[in-house]
């Protein structure tokens, strides 16, 4: 059942991403074309200190799939209708008080927002009041994630995507500039939160209602900070997935922002696919820290470590190849910047999702203050490098900064945490990746030679060259998969694509 589910939500993750994927890479240069490159750096700046006002739900939203996944343990919810109703509950309650905080940190921006540049002034001011209205409707996305209804939030996610889209081009073909960009992200996140709000009225209408949230769940100050740790893990998050832009505005301008932001664009749209997994696979991991033994715990978080690890470095090759002609076919020539700017966004990229992958696993097993730490010693380091460097190498130094943070610090501190919850040596754990990382270098020089080859210069080349490269690189991953903690689950997967499509590639469970 957890395989299904997962299985499942990860297909619509990938569906929800394509749609993302595809509209927003015509996206951009449309609105490069009507708002110009100072006015959408500028935006893109703007969305980013939104990223520090998340923080002060301390963790509450963020831990409530996972307890919802151990207070259910793979029964049916009704079984534990009371429990739950008692945890929704409590937790509703607490997100209401924080929402006060998050109010007070509006306030902050509005005060400020003098300083913004007035054409930004009313569409942020925009942007703040909705999102100080949709906070405490989060609640509901979380709720639906940790009964694994993975598949339903990825259908709401792609049609609130797609409508958001709509608003923001019919607004800007309307002469509304920025202030489309903020209607479009208002219509996303009032979209979302009511979706998910009906659709747990109907699935679950004994939890979702004025008495099951409300009624006789008084909050105390464990529940009003018990996700203190998650927060704290969140801001570090900030630091080095939300900083990087307005390090870059600061140091180079707004112009540069749009050129960093275009040239790693491709990298970090096809990055979430790997990431994917991971969000499909916590609520399973949740459960399975309540019902399962140790070594099957070791297992699974193999399996899906590599999983993610295979998908990345299928990514990493196709950026590889592709980075260069993709950007200077989408935005033009000059908003590229360059190869080696290129392979260090591949580099990190690629540390990072590994150190991902023992990150998920290790929150699951409830290792909240040990990541915390981790990740806040990884934020500050990161974003203090960043800056230092940044001044010397440009957009170099910043992205150079998370690299060499997260391969000396953030990745051996996962690694050491997660072998001693699983009782094995740190070489063991990373033992399973090795066949996949020797073949990932070698395919990763031959694709960097590829790329200098400059031949593709058309979309139909480069989809030419996508379809070769994940053909070389399948053929050449595939002879270590079968002796691998993943087989399990890729037999699985062809059975239930066998029973959907019959003699799906000849295959049958057990066969390459």
């Amino acid at each position: 059942m957890r395989t299904r589910a997962f299985l499942d939500g990860a297909a619509f993750g990938y569906f929800n991403q394509a749609i993302i994927m595809l509209t927003g890479l015509w996206l951009t240069p449309f609105l490069l074309k009507h708002l110009g490159q100072s006015d959408y750096g500028g935006w893109l700046e703007c969305m980013q200190i939104l990223g520090y006002a998340m923080l002060a739900d301390f963790g509450t939203v963020a831990i409530l799939p996972r307890e919802i996944a151990y207070t259910t343990g793979g029964c049916d919810p009704k079984e534990k209708a009371q429990d739950l109703n008692i945890l929704v509950g409590r937790t509703a309650r607490v997100v209401i008080w924080q929402t006060a905080l998050v109010l007070v940190i509006a306030g902050c921006i509005l005060l400020f927002s003098s300083t913004i540049p007035i054409d930004f002034r009313i569409p942020t001011i925009l942007v703040v009041i909705g999102f100080v209205v949709a906070f405490p409707f989060r609640i509901f996305a979380a709720t639906l994630e940790g009964f694994q209804h993975l598949r339903l939030l990825g259908q709401i996610r792609s049609l609130v995507w797609l409508a958001s889209t709509l608003t923001t081009v019919v607004a800007v073909f309307m002469g509304a500039r920025v202030y489309s960009l903020a209607v479009g992200w208002l219509v996303g996140q009032v979209g979302s939160s009511l979706a998910c709000y009906f659709a747990l009225r109907r699935l679950f209408p004994w939890l979702v209602s004025v008495n099951g949230l409300f009624q006789q769940f008084k909050v105390v100050w464990t529940d009003l900070f018990k996700g203190t740790w998650i927060s704290v893990q969140q801001l570090a998050q900030v630091l080095v997935a939300g900083t990087d832009l307005l390090i870059v505005g600061h140091v180079l301008g707004p112009a540069a922002v749009v050129v960093y932001s275009c040239t790693n664009k491709l990298l970090s749209v096809l990055a979430n696919q790997p990431i994917i997994i991971l969000q499909a696979a916590l609520p399973g991991l949740s459960q399975m820290k309540v019902s399962e033994s140790r070594e099957q715990l070791l297992r699974v978080s193999t399996a899906m470590g590599l999983g993610m690890m295979l998908i990345s470095g299928a990514v990493a090759s196709l950026v590889l190849c592709l980075n260069k002609p993709f950007v200077i076919l989408w935005v033009g020539s000059k908003i590229f910047g360059g190869n080696s700017l290129t392979l260090f966004f591949i580099a990190n990229t690629i540390v990072r999702q590994l150190d991902l992958c023992f990150v998920v696993a290790l929150f699951a097993f409830g290792y909240e203050k040990q990541l915390a730490l981790k990740s806040l010693a990884d934020g500050v380091l990161s974003t203090a490098l960043a800056f230092a460097l940044s001044r010397l190498f440009g957009a170099y130094g910043v992205v150079g900064s998370y690299l060499l943070t997260a391969a000396l610090f953030a990745f051996p501190a996962s690694l050491y945490l997660l072998s001693r919850e699983c009782g094995v040596s740190p070489v063991a754990m990373v033992k399973p990746f090795f066949p996949w990382c020797w073949r990932f270098a070698l395919l990763a020089a031959l694709f960097w030679k590829v790329s200098a080859l400059g031949w593709i210069n058309s979309y139909p080349k480069a989809a030419f060259a996508a379809l070769g490269i994940l053909l070389v690189y399948t053929l050449v991953m595939s002879t270590c998969l079968k002796k691998s903690e993943l087989w399990p689950y890729i037999e699985h997967l062809i059975a239930r694509i066998q029973r959907i499509v019959p003699g799906f590639g000849r295959l049958a469970p057990g066969t390459v």
